[in-house]
């Protein structure tokens, strides 16, 4: 029987650099034990002037954004989870948001099982007008 789990938080002022490191497995996070749990990342609606670098986006737009985790079904392949997590992206958050998302999976301490999810962040802008 598939589980789910969703959790949403708005994320504070000064974490947002770090959350995306720590998601992306980039900065301080990119050699440390975590960095194999990491499936699959990709950003969305970046502005021109992150020239396609996510981690220039979330460290300049520190102020607002949100986090999202959702756990995946295990019966899914990688490369289906992937694809699920785009459309649920493409449905939530279309081209009216910047957004970033990371598959992650490692094994659950309680559980001893395998515990694939997706970590998001999103702008709380929409990109009309606005780019931060």
């Amino acid at each position: 029987m598939a589980l789910y789990r969703l959790s949403s938080k708005i994320g504070k002022s000064g974490t947002a650099t770090s959350h995306y490191n720590y998601i992306a497995r980039e900065g301080k996070y990119k050699k440390g034990t975590k960095k194999e749990d990491l499936v699959y990342k990709e950003s969305k609606n970046l502005p021109t002037w992150a020239n396609e670098k996510a981690a220039a986006f979330w460290e300049e737009c520190e102020e607002n954004y949100r986090k999202i985790e959702l756990a995946l079904p295990l019966e899914l392949s990688s490369r289906d989870q992937v694809i699920l997590t785009r459309k649920f992206c493409e449905e939530t958050f279309g081209n009216d948001f910047v957004y970033s998302f990371a598959i992650h999976e490692n094994v659950g301490v309680l559980s001893g099982k395998k515990n694939p999810h997706a970590h998001f962040r999103r702008s709380e802008e929409r990109r009309v007008g606005k780019e931060c």
